[in-house]
Protein backbone atom coordinates (compact mmCIF):
# COMPACT_ATOMS: atom_id res chain seq x y z
CA UNK A 1 0.00 0.00 0.00
CA UNK A 2 1.23 3.37 -0.81
CA UNK A 3 2.55 5.30 2.33
CA UNK A 4 2.38 8.99 2.77
CA UNK A 5 5.29 11.62 4.26
CA UNK A 6 2.12 13.31 6.15
CA UNK A 7 1.08 10.40 8.99
CA UNK A 8 -2.56 10.09 9.42
CA UNK A 9 -3.46 10.28 13.31
CA UNK A 10 -5.77 8.15 15.44
CA UNK A 11 -9.55 8.34 15.34
CA UNK A 12 -9.72 11.34 17.43
CA UNK A 13 -12.59 9.68 20.01
CA UNK A 14 -10.77 6.54 20.72
CA UNK A 15 -11.97 2.92 20.43
CA UNK A 16 -13.26 2.25 23.86
CA UNK A 17 -16.43 0.53 24.50
CA UNK A 18 -18.75 3.60 24.90
CA UNK A 19 -17.23 5.29 21.65
CA UNK A 20 -18.21 1.79 19.88
CA UNK A 21 -21.28 1.61 20.89
CA UNK A 22 -22.24 5.48 19.95
CA UNK A 23 -21.07 4.52 16.78
CA UNK A 24 -23.19 1.79 16.09
CA UNK A 25 -25.82 3.89 17.58
CA UNK A 26 -24.98 6.88 15.36
CA UNK A 27 -25.18 4.18 12.42
CA UNK A 28 -28.70 2.84 13.25
CA UNK A 29 -30.04 6.90 13.37
CA UNK A 30 -28.31 7.89 10.29
CA UNK A 31 -29.57 4.76 8.26
CA UNK A 32 -32.61 6.68 6.71
CA UNK A 33 -30.52 9.56 5.35
CA UNK A 34 -28.38 7.07 3.64
CA UNK A 35 -31.18 4.87 2.68
CA UNK A 36 -32.71 7.63 1.20
CA UNK A 37 -29.04 9.47 -0.77
CA UNK A 38 -28.46 5.46 -2.27
CA UNK A 39 -32.13 5.74 -4.18
CA UNK A 40 -31.42 8.81 -4.94
CA UNK A 41 -28.09 7.47 -6.63
CA UNK A 42 -29.83 3.74 -7.81
CA UNK A 43 -27.54 1.08 -5.62
CA UNK A 44 -27.97 -1.88 -7.80
CA UNK A 45 -27.60 -5.89 -7.14
CA UNK A 46 -24.27 -7.01 -8.77
CA UNK A 47 -22.68 -3.24 -7.47
CA UNK A 48 -19.16 -3.31 -6.30
CA UNK A 49 -19.12 -0.96 -3.49
CA UNK A 50 -16.40 0.73 -1.45
CA UNK A 51 -17.29 2.25 2.49
CA UNK A 52 -14.20 4.33 3.35
CA UNK A 53 -14.19 4.85 6.79
CA UNK A 54 -16.38 2.30 8.22
CA UNK A 55 -15.56 2.28 11.78
CA UNK A 56 -17.14 -0.58 13.16
CA UNK A 57 -19.87 -1.31 11.22
CA UNK A 58 -20.54 1.77 8.79
CA UNK A 59 -22.95 1.28 6.22
CA UNK A 60 -22.21 -2.49 5.52
CA UNK A 61 -25.33 -4.15 5.84
CA UNK A 62 -27.52 -1.97 4.17
CA UNK A 63 -24.68 -1.68 1.12
CA UNK A 64 -24.91 -5.60 1.21
CA UNK A 65 -28.32 -5.92 1.24
CA UNK A 66 -28.78 -3.30 -1.72
CA UNK A 67 -26.06 -5.06 -3.55
CA UNK A 68 -26.60 -8.84 -2.95
CA UNK A 69 -24.72 -11.86 -3.42
CA UNK A 70 -23.96 -10.90 -7.17
CA UNK A 71 -22.43 -7.95 -5.63
CA UNK A 72 -19.48 -7.31 -3.16
CA UNK A 73 -18.76 -4.58 -0.32
CA UNK A 74 -15.60 -3.48 1.10
CA UNK A 75 -14.88 -1.37 4.14
CA UNK A 76 -11.57 0.19 4.84
CA UNK A 77 -10.66 1.84 7.52
CA UNK A 78 -7.22 2.65 9.21
CA UNK A 79 -8.45 1.92 12.86
CA UNK A 80 -7.36 -1.71 13.63
CA UNK A 81 -9.70 -2.11 16.60
CA UNK A 82 -12.59 -0.59 13.94
CA UNK A 83 -11.25 -3.27 11.02
CA UNK A 84 -11.46 -6.15 13.48
CA UNK A 85 -15.15 -5.25 14.76
CA UNK A 86 -16.41 -4.62 11.33
CA UNK A 87 -15.48 -7.97 10.29
CA UNK A 88 -17.01 -9.08 13.77
CA UNK A 89 -20.30 -6.93 12.56
CA UNK A 90 -20.74 -8.68 9.01
CA UNK A 91 -19.68 -12.29 10.04
CA UNK A 92 -22.29 -11.83 13.13
CA UNK A 93 -25.37 -10.57 10.15
CA UNK A 94 -24.03 -12.70 8.17
CA UNK A 95 -22.75 -10.53 5.54
CA UNK A 96 -21.27 -13.12 3.12
CA UNK A 97 -21.09 -10.36 0.23
CA UNK A 98 -18.65 -8.03 2.84
CA UNK A 99 -15.12 -7.60 3.04
CA UNK A 100 -13.21 -5.64 5.75
CA UNK A 101 -9.52 -4.34 5.26
CA UNK A 102 -7.16 -1.67 7.11
CA UNK A 103 -6.31 0.95 4.54
CA UNK A 104 -5.30 4.59 4.62
CA UNK A 105 -8.26 6.50 3.00
CA UNK A 106 -5.81 8.60 1.59
CA UNK A 107 -3.39 6.15 -0.50
CA UNK A 108 -5.72 2.45 -0.21
CA UNK A 109 -3.83 0.35 -2.37
CA UNK A 110 -6.73 -0.59 -4.53
CA UNK A 111 -6.75 -0.84 -8.31
CA UNK A 112 -8.59 2.51 -9.77
CA UNK A 113 -11.77 2.63 -11.28
CA UNK A 114 -13.22 -0.41 -9.44
CA UNK A 115 -15.72 0.44 -7.48
CA UNK A 116 -19.69 1.65 -8.58
CA UNK A 117 -20.31 3.55 -5.67
CA UNK A 118 -17.29 4.85 -3.11
CA UNK A 119 -18.87 6.60 0.14
CA UNK A 120 -17.98 7.60 2.96
CA UNK A 121 -19.56 9.03 6.24
CA UNK A 122 -18.31 11.59 8.76
CA UNK A 123 -14.49 11.00 7.47
CA UNK A 124 -13.62 14.15 6.33
CA UNK A 125 -14.33 15.70 9.55
CA UNK A 126 -12.29 13.52 11.47
CA UNK A 127 -9.23 13.64 9.35
CA UNK A 128 -6.47 16.52 8.58
CA UNK A 129 -6.41 16.57 4.32
CA UNK A 130 -9.89 15.81 3.25
CA UNK A 131 -9.20 17.01 -0.17
CA UNK A 132 -6.64 13.80 -0.69
CA UNK A 133 -9.66 11.36 0.59
CA UNK A 134 -11.99 13.12 -1.92
CA UNK A 135 -9.10 12.29 -4.74
CA UNK A 136 -8.90 9.00 -3.61
CA UNK A 137 -12.70 8.58 -4.08
CA UNK A 138 -12.84 9.97 -7.14
CA UNK A 139 -9.55 7.93 -8.40
CA UNK A 140 -11.12 4.50 -7.18
CA UNK A 141 -14.47 5.08 -8.58
CA UNK A 142 -14.91 3.59 -12.10
CA UNK A 143 -16.36 5.45 -15.15
CA UNK A 144 -20.19 6.31 -14.66
CA UNK A 145 -19.53 4.97 -11.07
CA UNK A 146 -20.63 7.13 -8.32
CA UNK A 147 -18.52 8.87 -5.41
CA UNK A 148 -20.76 9.97 -2.68
CA UNK A 149 -20.13 11.24 1.22
CA UNK A 150 -21.80 12.39 4.46
CA UNK A 151 -20.49 15.22 6.68
CA UNK A 152 -22.07 17.51 9.26
CA UNK A 153 -21.39 20.81 9.83
CA UNK A 154 -20.91 22.28 13.19
CA UNK A 155 -22.98 25.26 14.65
CA UNK A 156 -22.60 24.35 17.94
CA UNK A 157 -26.24 26.73 19.08
CA UNK A 158 -27.65 26.14 22.72
CA UNK A 159 -30.28 28.64 23.88
CA UNK A 160 -30.63 29.38 26.40
CA UNK A 161 -26.50 29.68 26.94
CA UNK A 162 -25.48 27.39 29.54
CA UNK A 163 -21.52 27.21 30.67
CA UNK A 164 -21.09 23.63 30.64
CA UNK A 165 -22.29 23.33 27.07
CA UNK A 166 -19.76 26.29 25.65
CA UNK A 167 -16.79 23.87 27.32
CA UNK A 168 -18.07 21.11 25.75
CA UNK A 169 -18.31 22.88 22.35
CA UNK A 170 -14.77 24.63 23.40
CA UNK A 171 -13.20 21.36 24.00
CA UNK A 172 -14.07 19.47 20.88
CA UNK A 173 -12.86 22.11 19.18
CA UNK A 174 -9.42 22.29 20.59
CA UNK A 175 -9.35 18.09 20.07
CA UNK A 176 -9.97 18.28 16.73
CA UNK A 177 -7.29 21.23 15.92
CA UNK A 178 -4.49 19.14 17.68
CA UNK A 179 -5.72 16.25 15.26
CA UNK A 180 -5.39 19.34 12.31
CA UNK A 181 -9.05 17.85 11.46
CA UNK A 182 -11.22 20.44 10.50
CA UNK A 183 -14.44 20.58 12.97
CA UNK A 184 -17.17 22.31 10.84
CA UNK A 185 -19.15 19.34 11.74
CA UNK A 186 -20.75 18.53 15.10
CA UNK A 187 -21.17 14.86 16.77
CA UNK A 188 -23.31 13.78 19.59
CA UNK A 189 -22.08 15.56 22.30
CA UNK A 190 -24.65 15.45 25.30
CA UNK A 191 -23.74 12.56 27.23
CA UNK A 192 -19.83 14.20 27.95
CA UNK A 193 -21.47 16.21 30.35
CA UNK A 194 -24.59 15.60 33.03
CA UNK A 195 -25.04 19.52 33.26
CA UNK A 196 -25.61 20.10 29.61
CA UNK A 197 -27.61 16.72 29.44
CA UNK A 198 -29.76 18.17 32.32
CA UNK A 199 -29.99 21.36 30.42
CA UNK A 200 -30.91 20.16 26.76
CA UNK A 201 -33.67 18.07 28.08
CA UNK A 202 -35.55 20.81 29.26
CA UNK A 203 -38.05 22.02 27.00
CA UNK A 204 -37.26 25.58 26.58
CA UNK A 205 -34.13 24.43 25.43
CA UNK A 206 -33.46 24.88 21.45
CA UNK A 207 -30.08 23.27 20.47
CA UNK A 208 -28.91 22.79 17.43
CA UNK A 209 -25.40 20.55 17.51
CA UNK A 210 -24.74 20.49 13.57
CA UNK A 211 -26.08 20.81 9.79
CA UNK A 212 -26.50 17.46 7.96
CA UNK A 213 -24.82 17.77 4.36
CA UNK A 214 -25.27 15.21 2.05
CA UNK A 215 -23.17 14.79 -1.49
CA UNK A 216 -23.11 12.78 -4.63
CA UNK A 217 -21.37 13.15 -7.82
CA UNK A 218 -21.22 11.06 -11.05
CA UNK A 219 -17.83 10.24 -12.59
CA UNK A 220 -17.70 11.00 -16.16
CA UNK A 221 -17.28 8.02 -18.49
Amino acid sequence: MKSLDRNLPAYTLGSSRIERQRLRSQADDLRPRSEDLFRRIGVQRGWNALDLGCGPCGNLGLLAGLTGPAGHVLGLDVNPDHVRLAGEFAAEQGLANVTVKAADARATGLPGCSFDLVYARLLLINIPWPEDVVSEMTRLARPGGWVAGEEADAVFVCHPPHEAWDRLAGVLRQAWRLEQADLNMGRRMTELDRAVRAHIEDPRTVMAPMLYFTAWGRKPG
